[in-house]
């Protein structure tokens, strides 16, 4: 089976997740997903139409992650169809991302083995 494609621009989105007024009158909460800590949460759209507008579109946002204390991921939005998640992307915006979202995580990996290996250099000194 051929893997469906990602819409080509935002017209290519149903009209109910265009923008956060739209989602707001149809019911529709986005989930809010980070690719490097993997937390996921709805998003509160009051919230969001206060900072941002009624007309501000989620489609090709990706901030950095607020979900968990010092993570250096992304979040992804996406919305609820048909029974399962679908990405609030592009498909000409997705490639770039994926390149981003894996130094993210080389970056987090590479600064945790840190975090351990000074935690087992402070342990073999207080042995001593």
């Amino acid at each position: 089976m051929a893997r469906r494609s990602l819409p080509q621009a935002d017209t290519d989105f149903p009209s109910w997740v265009r923008t956060l007024g739209a989602m707001k009158a149809q019911g529709v909460v986005p989930i809010a997903w980070c690719t490097v800590c993997h937390v996921q949460q709805p998003v509160d759209l009051d919230k969001l139409i206060a900072i941002k507008s009624v007309g501000f579109s989620l489609i090709n946002r990706r901030p950095a992650c607020s979900l968990t204390t010092g993570c250096l991921g992304r979040v992804r939005f996406m919305y609820p169809a048909h029974g399962c998640l679908r990405a609030l992307e592009t498909e000409p915006c997705t490639d770039w991302r994926i390149e981003r979202d894996w130094r993210a995580r080389q970056a987090m990996a590479a600064a945790i083995r840190q975090v351990e290996e000074e935690r087992e250099e402070k342990r073999k000194r207080d042995r001593r």
